[in-house]
């Protein structure tokens, strides 16, 4: 089972205020992407590469939609990027 106190800690890096606001979001993200991609390796891989590709997007975040749906719109674009790269790959 995926620890959300270290995945927080692990995505974030030195940021501790950031932390208890990923960590709280974890379990709803790694339900998500479970139903995405119906495997728990790659789900966890999902949610762990998340967050840090979200804050170095963090400008682009206008407070309407709450944390939970911004990241998890973005869980959605980084799984859909990946199966993107699968097929380029499986086809290149």
């Amino acid at each position: 089972m995926l620890d959300t106190r270290l995945l927080a800690s692990r995505a974030v890096g030195g940021t501790p205020d950031v932390r208890p606001l990923l960590a709280a979001e974890v379990p709803g993200l790694l339900r998500y992407a479970h139903t995405i991609t119906s495997n728990g390796s790659s789900a966890e891989d999902l949610v762990r590469q998340t967050p840090p590709r979200d804050l170095q997007r963090a400008d682009s975040f206008r407070a309407q939609p709450s944390l939970s749906s911004w990241l998890h719109r973005a869980l959605h674009n980084l799984a859909v990027d990946r199966a993107r790269q699968s097929r380029e790959d499986a086809t290149g």
